[in-house]
Parts: C-alpha cells; structure tokens; sequence
C-alpha cells in the first residue's frame, strides 16, 4: 500500500505543475479577452473541451466524473478572467 500512496503522490506533485501551467495560460488568455473586451465565460469552449476530454478517456474515470473535475478547474479559469477583466475598472 505504501508503493501505491508513494506512485499517487507522485502523480498529484505533476497534476499540481500541470494545473498551475494551465492557469497561466488562462491567465494570459484572460488579458487578451480583456484587451478584445471579450467576455470571460465562453461556453462553447467549455463543452468542447468536456466532449474532447470524455472522447480520449480511456477510464477508469467516465465522462460524468471528468466533468466534475472539470467544472471545478474552469470555473477557477472562469474567476481568474474575470478578476482580471475587473482590474483597471
């Protein structure tokens, strides 16, 4: 059981990398829309990614579960934009 806590471990220092990657990116797509006076919430994207996300899976987790994740994660990306579109008003 140790092996297998130590392997998660791991996986969750990466997942916590990759997720502070992505907000940066999400980060400077938030000043782009904010310059282009675009609005944070794009919920076209949202469902791509979901549909895109629950395409590649190959499980254990289903397409229920991953947007569950997901809803948590964009709706940080979705509150970092507009706290940055907020900025400066």
């Amino acid at each position: 059981m140790d092996e297998l806590r130590s392997r998660i471990d791991r996986i969750d220092d990466e997942l916590v990398r990759l997720l502070n990657d992505r907000q940066a990116l999400i980060l400077e797509i938030g000043e782009l829309k904010k310059v282009a006076q675009s609005e944070p919430h794009d919920p076209d994207r949202e469902r791509e990614i979901l549909k895109r996300l629950g395409a590649i899976s190959a499980g254990p987790l289903g397409e229920e579960e991953l947007a569950q994740i997901y809803g948590e994660i964009l709706d940080v990306s979705r509150e970092a934009q507009r706290r940055i579109q907020e900025e400066g008003e």
